[in-house]
């Protein structure tokens, strides 16, 4: 665990998880006067230091903890999900599942999930590395990354008649987003 202060240039996506003074502190990109006058305000504070390190640690815990980032994907699954059913069949479309950040994110909310609703897995290339990480009840497909992928992820989707289909991921997103047109799923 680290309580750590941040500092970060005020450009989109950076902005959007620091809150300036609150959680970390921002400066104008290429700022460099700004920027090392922040690093002497932390140098010289250590109440400052101690403040915006904790602070940021809460946000993060808050936001990022992997428990309530899979609670967050679920109340979306469930709020967008109108039979009334509370376990619900929930497709996972992935490029691939090797040791990348979305790829670990996956996993670790599938992991989280799978308590409480069905998760199927479908990965469209490469050696499956991370595999063994999921919990044993998970279902996982492989679906080459070929000419006929779309139209095999819908037969599989169709089989599988899920609730949800989230895709991750470039070649996923793309294609899986054309390959479920028009069936009855919520898509994300």
């Amino acid at each position: 665990r680290s309580e750590l202060p941040v500092i970060g240039s005020n450009i989109s996506g950076i902005n959007e998880l620091i809150t300036d003074g609150e959680n970390g502190l921002l400066f104008e990109p290429e700022n460099h006067n700004q920027l090392a006058n922040l690093l002497l305000k932390l140098y010289t504070s250590a109440d400052l230091r101690k403040q915006i390190g904790h602070n940021g640690y809460e946000s993060y815990k808050n936001k990022y903890d992997i428990n309530n980032y899979a609670k967050q994907i679920e109340e979306l699954y469930l709020e967008t999900e109108d039979t009334g059913q509370s376990r619900l069949k929930i497709v996972q479309v992935i490029t691939s599942l090797v040791f990348g950040g979305a790829e670990k994110l996956l996993v670790n909310f599938s992991n989280v999930l799978v308590d409480k609703h069905d998760i199927h897995i479908i990965y469209l290339k490469g050696e499956p590395k991370l595999k063994s990480s999921f919990d044993p009840r998970i279902k996982i497909y492989h679906v080459p990354l070929d000419w006929s992928c779309a139209k095999n992820i819908r037969s599989l989707v169709k089989k599988i008649k899920p609730d949800v289909v989230h895709t991750h991921l470039g070649h996923a997103d793309l294609i899986g987003m054309y390959a479920c047109r028009r069936l009855p799923v919520k898509l994300y």
